[in-house]
């Protein structure tokens, strides 16, 4: 089964209604995520946690993504994306309404947290790339960028909803609106306007990758292409994950209110919108390589203004640059995964880069928090991360030309 068998077995109308929904559920497997840079203050003093405990759940996102990815991107390739995003919106949302009744301890806590990032994987950009990347030969770029875009709008909106949540009925409240929007909501949309199986037509009796151009699993671990991309992603995931939760505290530290700091946050959210949106028109047209080597530099200068700045105007362009590398990371990676190693095992290579690069977002605010305590401020973190995004841009613009 060719791509372009692919393409043409869906109507563009029915490829792009799978787009659409995978925006919208790649925007709320993050949002609890996105949350605890907003909430964890209110649940620490709750719960009698230290920072760094509460930053440590993060690392749940990581180690749930590590060890589902791959997994996920093949089932998704074998019995489609309904039922896959199904089960996944229903047991995250139930999830996330636990985490509503967590009482006292923070082993509960998380707990908790780990079961509901585990159903999110199922409903996450892993399971949304491999869904979707099999459907475009054209306007692959875009269609990636649309449905990664979902994210930045979960962070536009989520750190605002969170602050007001927890200002007048308590954080508690924001989890269980959470695990209700999943089940009524994002449920009933994957069951009625999800293709029943987008990824592998009726007619087609094969998974999608095979008859594909492309390397095996065990063919991309052996070169030092995949290691190359896999170091450079890692390294850009855990200097976003340290921004993007540590932020907040940040500028709380340096007086701002809670809701001013969640205010100039959210500005972070529009910014990935369009970085998303116009990375995957780029990538369309220009050499995804290139164009991250680039774009990776971005929240380098952000971390500088963060050290510098003394305005609220250049803390929110700070904020804002971040958010525009950040539109770009997964969008890339899944771009790249095509054009590197073909589609024959696509979901298994994307599952493990994607994987890896969750281990490094859960890891990098725990991390931040940890420098944070040593240090007594955010700027030997800072600094650490602009050494380390330089790092990354320098690798991506190893990577060379397509290979498919």
């Amino acid at each position: 089964m060719t791509k372009r068998a692919v393409e043409s077995d869906f109507p563009a109308r029915a490829r792009w209604l799978v787009v659409a929904i995978g925006a919208l559920t790649c925007a709320t497997s993050l949002a609890g995520y996105i949350s605890l840079g907003t909430l964890s203050g209110a649940a620490q003093a709750e719960l009698h946690a230290s920072r760094p405990q509460m930053a440590a759940t993060t690392l749940s996102l990581g180690i749930s993504a590590f060890l589902l990815s791959a997994f996920v991107g093949r089932l998704v390739e074998r019995i489609g994306i309904r039922p896959v995003a199904a089960w996944g919106a229903l047991g995250f949302g139930i999830c996330q309404g636990l985490i509503a009744c967590v009482g006292h301890g923070i082993a509960l806590w998380w707990s908790a947290w780990l079961a509901a990032f585990l159903f999110a994987q199922l409903i996450g950009p892993a399971a949304w790339a491999a869904a979707i990347v099999p459907l475009f030969t054209r306007n692959r770029g875009l269609a990636l960028g649309i449905t990664m875009a979902g994210v930045g709008v979960a962070n536009l909106i989520v750190p605002v909803v969170a602050a007001a949540a927890n200002a007048y009925v308590g954080w508690r409240f924001f989890y269980l609106l959470l695990g209700a929007w999943n089940v009524t909501i994002l449920l009933p949309l994957s069951l009625v306007l999800l293709p029943v199986n987008p990824t592998r037509p009726a007619t087609q009796q094969r998974d999608i990758g095979q008859g594909e151009p492309g390397q095996s699993s065990k063919e991309a671990l052996s070169g030092t292409l995949f290691w190359r991309l896999l170091i450079a992603i890692t390294l850009f995931a855990g200097t976003i994950g340290f921004l993007v939760i540590n932020v907040q505290e940040l500028l709380r530290d340096r007086g701002f209110s809670p809701m001013a700091a969640a205010a100039m946050a959210a500005a972070y959210g529009p910014a990935q919108i369009i970085g998303r949106l116009g990375a995957g028109i780029l990538l369309d047209r220009v050499r995804g390589d290139r164009l991250a080597a680039v774009i990776f530099l971005l929240p380098a200068i952000g971390c500088h203004l963060l050290l510098t700045a003394t305005s609220s105007t250049l803390l929110l362009l700070a904020s804002m640059f971040a958010g525009l590398a950040a539109g770009v990371e997964i969008d890339v990676m899944a771009y790249l995964c095509s054009r590197y190693f073909g589609l024959r095992h696509y979901g298994a290579i994307y599952g493990m880069l994607f994987g890896t690069f969750s281990i490094a977002v859960g890891a990098g605010p725990l991390a931040g928090a940890m420098l944070r305590d040593a240090y007594g401020s955010y700027s030997m973190a800072l600094w650490l991360s602009i050494g380390i995004l330089t790092l990354a841009s320098t690798l991506m613009a190893t990577l060379g030309r397509y290979r498919y």
